[in-house]
């Protein structure tokens, strides 16, 4: 229950105990019945308000903790999924790992050979790497040699054609 939702009750209460603690003394004092009428329906409809808010207090919270559920559930599917994924992810690393290997790449053609597999051009390769443009020009030529494929094109093609 929120800060307002319990302010005003607080004061419903209080208005309530008020009014009818003022009912039994006009009772007391025999008061006549219009007085007492509206005193009455005071007392009646501070009640009816107090319960309305308890009662809407108590469905918001019933909202939030389903809502809260849903999320958590959600979180914990996306999580599965997150790991499914780098699962196949790594799985598909291995394997162009091992192409790799078949093909007789060094450690650097490797390193290149994914990162033209990625979309990288040359110059952010030579950037990501610390080397020239040329050195992975030159790298890239052996890649395409030792694959006997021609061009960055056919190399990514050669991983992911059968994925699609």
């Amino acid at each position: 229950m929120n800060k307002d939702n319990i302010i005003t009750i607080s004061f419903l209460i209080l208005l309530t105990i008020f009014t009818g603690v003022d009912i039994f003394h006009d009772i007391n004092e025999g008061l006549e019945f219009k007085h007492l009428f509206h005193e009455s329906l005071i007392l009646v409809f501070s009640s009816l308000i107090i319960l309305f808010k308890i009662y809407m207090s108590l469905q918001k919270n019933k909202t939030i903790l389903s809502l809260t559920n849903q999320a958590n559930q959600a979180t914990l599917e996306a999580d599965h999924f997150k790991n499914e994924i780098q699962k196949y992810k790594n799985g598909l690393v291995e394997a162009i790992n091992q192409q790799f290997k078949i093909w007789g790449l060094t450690d650097s053609e490797a390193d290149v050979a994914l990162l033209l597999v990625k979309g990288l051009s040359m110059k952010e390769i030579a950037a990501a790497r610390g080397t020239s443009e040329a050195t992975v020009r030159q790298q890239s030529s052996a890649i395409y040699q030792k694959s006997n494929l021609d061009n960055r094109n056919q190399l990514t093609s050669y991983f992911l054609e059968d994925l699609f």
